[in-house]
């Protein structure tokens, strides 16, 4: 079986927190676990049939693998290295945000390596590799700290730094071509059909709203290289028909029909004439 020209990236599916600042953080399981992309390796992971995919185990609300590396308290709290969560909560204890030595040795030994695995899988594979695609989860509806609090999210959002219509937006380009982007999301929607038919979602299926991509979709697509970021809604499985949260146990079962849609859907993406 010839593999799928793309490479995965899963930058938030951790929840270890690192051990030089254990006992500094102020966050208990449950809202590390929150916080973080829960299951994303299980929704998305297929190395078996792709051109690679990198992985971490660090915690987001920790070591934000996903923002600029000179993102850093003091000058802002939603950075990679964070000082509050999406839901307001301090991430460290009273007078523990780490200093400046510590973030960088934070940086050095989780942010970094990280980045360098995902760059040097790209350039090993640079003529094959047609897409990068960044894949996250989120709240199904926005937290307090989001510019959408208290909003209604889509079931899947689908990103490439542009406007609603996947054109060129606020940062004057696309990390992949509109005609692209829309192929995509033609072919989600039909593999999630039965999911959007269960739910009352008016737009279950959208382009740059509420996110229109992060520092991955950015830094990677400078170059040319097409980058899409994918988000799928936690709606969509942390539901009490199949997540216990008092143990945060999760039906297998679940996680691999949802798998095998991602796997679908790329697997027609990769057969598209918009990807040649």
């Amino acid at each position: 079986m010839s593999l799928l020209p793309f490479i995965l990236s899963i930058p938030h599916g951790g929840l270890e927190a690192p051990p030089e600042v254990a006992d500094r953080h102020a966050l208990t399981d449950e809202e590390l676990f929150t916080e973080c992309d829960a299951f994303t390796r299980e929704l998305y992971g297929m190395s078996d049939a792709l051109l690679g995919e990198v992985t971490q185990d660090v915690a987001r609300a920790l070591v934000d693998l996903n923002r600029p590396p000179d993102d850093l308290p003091p000058e802002t709290d939603d950075g990679a290295i964070k000082t509050a969560t999406r839901f307001g909560r301090p991430v460290w204890r009273d007078g523990e945000v780490p200093e400046a030595d510590l973030q960088r040795t934070l940086l050095e030994r989780y942010y970094h390596p990280y980045h360098r695995r995902l760059a040097e899988l790209l350039e090993a594979r640079r003529d094959d590799v047609r897409l990068l695609i960044d894949c996250h989860t989120m709240s199904g509806t926005g937290p307090p700290a989001a510019k959408d609090a208290g909003a209604r999210r889509p079931l899947i959002c689908l990103s490439n730094l542009g406007d609603e219509n996947g054109n060129a937006g606020r940062h004057g380009r696309t990390s992949v071509p509109q005609a692209v982007l829309e192929r995509l999301r033609d072919i989600m929607a039909d593999v999630f059909a039965s999911e959007f038919a269960s739910s009352d979602h008016p737009h279950p299926i959208t382009l740059n709203k509420p996110f229109i991509g992060g520092h991955i979709t950015r830094h990677y697509s400078a170059g040319g290289l097409w980058v899409v970021q994918i988000e799928l809604s936690k709606d969509l499985y942390l539901h009490p028909r199949w997540f216990d949260p008092t143990s945060r146990s999760m039906d297998g079962g679940r996680l691999s029909d949802l798998n095998a849609m991602v796997r679908t859907a790329l697997a027609e993406l990769a057969r598209s004439s918009e990807l040649s």
